[in-house]
C-alpha cells in the first residue's frame, strides 16, 4: 500500500492564492518602500543644507552622506537580530516612526558632533529597516514569485527616491530646508500610522511575521 505523500512548504505557498498574501504584503511594500525613497531623496540635499544652514565648505558638506552611509557596515545585522527577535513588521514599523521625527530634527540640532550624532542615527534606522523587510517579503510571498516581488521592491524603494528627488529639490527652492523636512517628517509619520493601522487589522503587526 503506497503511502500518500504529505505536503511541502513548497507545494503549499505554490498554490496559495493572491488574495490571501497581497493585502497585507501591500501594505507592507508601501510602508517600506515609501519611506525608503523619501528618506533617500531628502538625505541628498544634506550637502546643500549644510552649505546654506551652516556655511561649510563644499567638500566638507559632501563628506556628510557617508556618515549616513557608514551606518550600512554594522547596523543592517543589528536589524536583522531585532527582526528575530521581536518580529519583522514591528521592526520596520518602528523604524518609520523614528526617521520622521529624525527628519525634523535636522531643523533644531546645530553643527557639531550633535549633527554628526543625527545624520548616524538616520543612517543607522535606514539600513535598520532593510534585512526585516526583505525577511518579511520573502516570508509572506509564494516561492514562484518571490523574484518579482522583490524585484518590484528593489525598483521602487530605489528608483522611486530618484523620481522623488526633483520634487524634493523643487519643494526646498520654494520653501525652504525647515518647511520641507517638516512636512516630509508629517508625512513619513502619517503613511506609518496608515500602513500599521491596516497591517493591525489584520494581525500582522501583532503577530510580527
Amino acid at each position: 500500500m503506497s503511502r500518500i505523500p504529505k505536503a511541502t512548504p513548497e507545494s503549499h505557498d505554490k498554490t496559495r492564492p493572491p488574495s490571501s498574501y497581497l493585502p497585507h504584503l501591500a501594505a507592507f511594500m508601501v510602508l517600506s518602500t515609501f519611506t525608503q525613497a523619501v528618506v533617500r531623496s531628502t538625505i541628498t540635499f544634506i550637502p546643500l543644507f549644510m552649505v546654506d544652514h551652516f556655511g561649510v565648505n563644499e567638500s566638507a558638506a559632501a563628506a556628510f552622506l557617508s556618515i549616513i552611509y557608514s551606518a550600512g557596515l554594522w547596523a543592517g545585522p543589528l536589524g536583522g537580530y531585532m527582526s528575530d527577535r521581536l518580529g519583522k513588521v514591528p521592526v520596520v514599523v518602528l523604524a518609520c516612526l523614528t526617521i520622521g521625527p529624525l527628519i525634523y530634527l535636522l531643523n533644531l540640532v546645530p553643527y557639531g558632533p550633535g549633527m554628526g550624532a543625527l545624520l548616524l542615527s538616520i543612517g543607522v534606522v535606514m539600513y535598520i529597516r532593510m534585512p526585516a523587510s526583505e525577511a518579511y517579503i520573502i516570508s509572506q510571498t509564494p516561492e514562484h514569485r518571490r523574484s518579482t516581488v522583490l524585484g518590484i521592491y528593489y525598483f521602487s524603494s530605489m528608483e522611486a527616491g530618484g523620481i522623488l528627488a526633483p520634487v524634493m529639490g523643487s519643494f526646498i527652492d520654494r520653501f525652504g530646508f525647515y518647511s520641507t523636512f517638516t512636512v516630509v517628517a508629517i508625512v513619513i509619520v502619517a503613511v506609518t500610522l496608515a500602513c500599521a493601522a491596516f497591517l493591525w487589522r489584520t494581525r500582522e503587526l501583532v503577530s510580527g511575521d
